[in-house]
């Protein structure tokens, strides 16, 4: 199971019973966020389809990055691999918020960028130092 254009075309189309969004949550946190950081990086919102797509995909990864700071017994992630995790879709975010292509979706990548930095701090202390060192 995977994050696709089409399930993102899925959730922004209302439906009885919501069936995209019962998919979704049965993907891993960890494969979620890999797979919207992903979309985010490959969709831009340089034309009206992609638009909402990269709205969508920007809302739910900001959700996704907060649930990091969470218990491990919530996120099914140690707090080292949810550190990991963030320094890994770090740097794909900053470089396409710095793209002049991206217009319209820039602001919520800014928002995802900034909890990513607030999650990192709930995380731990010891590996957002180690983390801090990497970025």
């Amino acid at each position: 199971m995977s994050i696709t254009i089409e399930l993102l075309d899925l959730m922004l189309a209302p439906s009885p019973g919501n069936p995209a969004e019962a998919h979704y949550r049965t993907i891993n946190l960890e494969s979620r966020v890999r797979e919207l950081t992903s979309l985010l990086t490959q969709l831009h919102d340089d034309n009206a389809a992609n638009a909402g797509r990269c709205m969508l995909a920007a809302v739910l990864l900001r959700r996704e990055v907060e649930s990091l700071a969470g218990k491990q017994e919530l996120t099914g992630l140690a707090p080292s691999s949810a550190v990991s995790l963030m320094g890994e879709i770090a740097n794909p975010l900053m470089s396409l918020f710095l793209q002049k292509e991206v217009t319209q979706s820039r602001r919520q990548i800014g928002h995802i960028i900034a909890e990513l930095s607030s999650s990192l701090s709930l995380v731990s202390v010891e590996d957002g130092k180690e983390w801090m060192k990497t970025v």
